[in-house]
């Protein structure tokens, strides 16, 4: 029996309903509530994990309020928090800090936000390119990654026409063939050079396979090339050369 029940019913063998005074009957159960709410008090302090060594010692003498807690009462009167609701509680807090004023334990986490990179020249790596457009890009990455490479032989290749050293030009040349096939493109000017070393020196088999050369790199001789081509395959006998060139003059409108 609790000591509250025990109270109880020893106050009701010494005052009996007829006998005793009302004063002492109200006493006496005020004070049974009171221990009830201190043993109650107490099972709720050992379920959340704060036992009590001594409950009357306790109940006897309460604890000092913190300096900063104003209003608080004794520690036998104030509600323990249990481990779950100060877990549930700093969850809370996180979330609030995260999500804005008004975020609670149970508010919705903060949404994560990606940053989209882009490429250097302005395109979207997102979008899917066509087969053209993907030739398009590799010939241009292969150009940049040859140009000097091209540079260099086409510096190469003007020094050598200028000395009139057509072994050296020829191998400058053949290289630079090469490296256009590759992804980089010969400017117009080095076919231009090498001509006119053919066109001096008489050697209008070489001249004839520059000219070709030029044509397919996507390049249109000038016309004063074409007259110098025309005048060397003339002088050399080469009838069916003269002729080619002078059909591709007439249809660009040169003649």
């Amino acid at each position: 029996m609790s000591r509250a029940g025990l109270l109880l019913t020893i106050g009701c063998g010494f005052v009996s309903p007829g006998q005793g005074r009302p004063e002492r009957r109200r006493r006496l159960a005020v004070a049974a509530r009171a221990m009830a709410a201190t043993e109650d008090e107490q099972q709720r302090i050992r379920v959340d994990g704060n036992p009590v060594a001594d409950p009357d010692k306790a109940a006897a003498s309460p604890k000092r309020a913190p300096a900063g807690g104003r209003g608080q009462g004794p520690a036998r009167l104030r509600a323990p928090i249990s481990a779950g609701v100060a877990a549930g509680a700093g969850v809370g807090a996180r979330a609030g800090d995260v999500g804005g004023a008004g975020a609670g334990a149970g508010g919705a986490a903060a949404k994560r936000v990606v940053r989209r990179r882009r490429s250097p020249l302005g395109e979207d790596r997102g979008v899917k390119r066509t087969e053209d457009e993907k030739a398009l890009a590799m010939k241009r990455l292969k150009a940049k990654a040859a140009a000097p490479v091209v540079s260099r032989l086409c510096a190469s290749i003007a020094d050598a026409c200028t000395r009139d050293e057509h072994k050296v030009a020829r191998a400058s040349f053949e290289e630079l063939k090469a490296v256009a096939g590759t992804g980089g493109t010969p400017p117009a000017t080095v076919f231009e050079d090498m001509l006119g070393l053919y066109l001096r020196l008489r050697m209008p088999s070489s001249a004839e396979g520059v000219f070709v050369d030029l044509m397919a790199a996507g390049h249109a001789p000038t016309e004063e090339v074409c007259w110098n081509l025309l005048e060397t395959f003339e002088n050399a006998g080469e009838k069916t050369c003269a002729e080619k060139v002078l059909a591709y003059m007439e249809s660009r409108g040169m003649s």
